[in-house]
């Protein structure tokens, strides 16, 4: 019994990144959302180092969408910014005007933002 509460704790003290992002989406975009969501989540969710990356729908609101990543590290985290599922997924809330709303990380983390790569600053 005493080694599987090590392990547990072990695994709960890992170092590891996690983001939790909320998006607020317009009505008339919300389908369409909801199927490049699941386009990036299921490409993510083969990348190394993703633990975890899973996007659901607010039971209050039909319109607000959350995102939770896990990821083993920095490195990975970054690795996944730059894939072209990613770029595309990031394109796509340009275009539907979708609205991020809150994001919150943890972990040794380098902070990014989520627009697309030829936008101007």
């Amino acid at each position: 019994m005493q080694q599987r509460r090590d392990d547990a704790c072990r695994f709960l003290l890992a170092p590891m990144i996690q983001i939790r992002v909320s998006f607020e989406v317009p009505l008339a975009e919300r389908s369409d959302f909801v199927e490049a969501s699941r386009e990036v989540m299921e490409k993510s969710r083969s990348e190394s180092g993703c633990l975890y990356y899973c996007f659901s729908a607010d039971l209050n609101e039909s319109t607000r969408f959350h995102l939770t990543e896990e990821w083993d590290s920095e490195q990975q985290l970054q690795a996944h910014l730059r894939t072209s599922h990613f770029a595309t997924f990031v394109s796509f809330l340009g275009h539907c005007k979708a609205q991020r709303m809150t994001q919150a990380r943890s972990g040794d983390l380098i902070p990014y933002q989520l627009r697309p790569r030829n936008s101007e600053q």
